[in-house]
């Protein structure tokens, strides 16, 4: 559908779909059971034909494209927040005490000269692809993955404010989280346990708080941040004063009834709750967990110390998945060492190791001739077919189309009220916030999907595979 109809058509929604890619997590409470929306066959634009794409903008993830790149792949990055460096910035989480990451090139560009800011820790990453060459794109979601005529993975689809398009790729290196795209890519995973999970969540400038469900440990360090203090530029006396404030990581035990965006929302709320006071400066954009579901890797490390020079990286591949690494916590690894290189920037030199291996298996490799991507059927399917925008990131650098075969999407849930996290700008027309001229929420893009049997009941189909994104419901309808 080109942009300018679907403006045209889209209206406010009182419903959520899913991506396919909701398949690989658990069912929010408020989720229709068994209701699905239509998505007919459709030709979704390749954006890029790479060796290596890397899904997710971590440290870790930055150092494997550099890596990949300097080894001779072709490489593709694309990262789901608004900036790199999400397990830094993103986090909160800067202080690093182990000197050995300082033995890596990036680590020592962030850390080499004491406590970064998140805007160097930015910056250093952003210096390091485009030194290095390597394409990348913020606010992308993996949504879909390709499949070679062997059924293995041979890319990835992602979502952003122009739509939909494809990465043809050689090899994958999911760097997200909680490895979204390793299961998509159909991954066996432990469980993720109900019942109490700890969480890390990081405030700044606040008093102390005192729960039953957290404990509180103020970062050796204070945070420096520039405010402008006195003077004017005309005169020359312009001047910033360095103002200090305390960081204080807390440790919260909170209730998760599954794996759900709705379980992960809900935490989300109730660690700021409880860290909450009008004294705040700054906070941290992620919640921070070791992740309990491992995945089934090819080899298991069950120690608690582990070397970043010597571990066996097929612990980093999944079981019977070929052509794909996952790049984070959720490793088949023990907790400890889990925990242990989810310290900052201790994953960057797995990721060196990574990038190189797939850079060196997608030599082996022969070109993936005619990817596609495997739709799901299920029953209960509701009328109405899904719309979305498919002329690709520039029309005139697309390199082809895949095939996307028609599709059964899970619906989320009906809601009364839909707002984007943090400044929200979304197309909604439901008075809750002003109309524009694009089909996003909170920067983010989304899917519509109509009701063939009235002319109002439009449905959202939000690309977000770690957030929850809620649209009002169109006023008079």
């Amino acid at each position: 559908m080109k942009r300018r109809n679907f403006i045209k058509t889209t209206a406010a929604g009182s419903a959520f779909l899913l991506t396919s890619g909701a398949y690989a997590f658990g069912n929010p409470k408020n989720r229709k059971p068994n209701l699905f929306g239509y998505q007919s066959e459709r030709k979704i634009p390749v954006a890029y034909k790479v060796d290596v794409v890397v899904v997710g903008g971590s440290t870790a993830a930055v150092a494997a494209a550099v890596e990949a790149s300097r080894t001779g792949a072709k490489v593709f990055l694309l990262a789901q927040e608004p900036y790199l460096g999400e397990d830094v910035s993103g986090t909160f989480r800067l202080w690093n005490s182990d000197k050995t990451v300082l033995n890596t090139e990036l680590g020592n560009a962030i850390w080499g000269e004491g406590l970064p800011t998140q805007l160097k820790v930015k910056h250093a990453l952003d210096n390091a692809l485009i030194d290095n060459k390597v394409d990348f794109l913020y606010s992308c979601f993996a949504t879909d993955i390709l499949t070679d005529t062997n059924g293995n993975p041979a890319g990835i689809v992602m979502a952003n404010r122009s739509g939909r398009q494809a990465v043809v790729a050689k090899t994958i290196i999911d760097a997200t989280p909680r490895a979204l795209v390793a299961k998509m890519a159909g991954a066996k995973f432990g469980v993720y346990p109900a019942g109490k999970q700890t969480f890390q969540f990081t405030v700044v400038g606040n008093d102390v708080k005192h729960d039953a469900q957290l404990s509180a440990k103020i970062q050796p360090e204070p945070v420096r941040i520039n405010y402008t203090s006195s003077g004017t530029a005309a005169d020359g006396s312009f001047k910033k004063a360095d103002i200090k404030y305390n960081a204080i990581e807390y440790t919260l035990q909170i209730e998760m009834k599954d794996d759900s965006w709705d379980s992960f929302a809900q935490a989300e709320q109730i660690a700021r709750d409880l860290t909450w006071d009008a004294n705040q400066v700054e906070s941290a954009d992620l919640l921070y967990q070791n992740p309990p579901d491992k995945m089934e890797g090819e080899k298991h490390w069950n120690k608690a110390n582990v070397n970043s020079e010597k571990i066996n990286l097929k612990v980093f591949q999944p079981k019977k998945v070929e052509n794909l690494f996952v790049l984070s916590g959720s490793a088949n690894l023990s907790n400890k060492a889990a925990e242990t290189l989810l310290e900052p920037g201790k994953l960057i030199r797995i990721g060196e190791r990574i990038g190189t291996e797939a850079a060196i298996l997608a030599s082996s490799r022969p070109e993936i001739a005619t990817p596609s991507i495997k739709g799901k059927k299920k029953e209960s399917v509701e009328n109405g077919d899904i719309s979305e925008l498919l002329d690709g990131l520039r029309p005139t650098l697309n390199v082809g189309n895949i095939i996307a075969e028609e599709s059964n999407i899970p619906v989320l849930g009906t809601y009364d009220v839909c707002t984007g996290r943090r400044n929200c700008r979304c197309s909604c027309r439901c008075g809750c916030c002003s109309e524009r001229g694009e089909n996003t929420c909170g920067g983010l893009y989304a899917r519509t999907w109509r009701n063939g049997n009235t002319g109002n009941d439009w449905k959202i189909l939000p690309r977000i595979p770690e957030r929850l994104y809620k649209c009002g419901r169109q006023r008079g309808a």
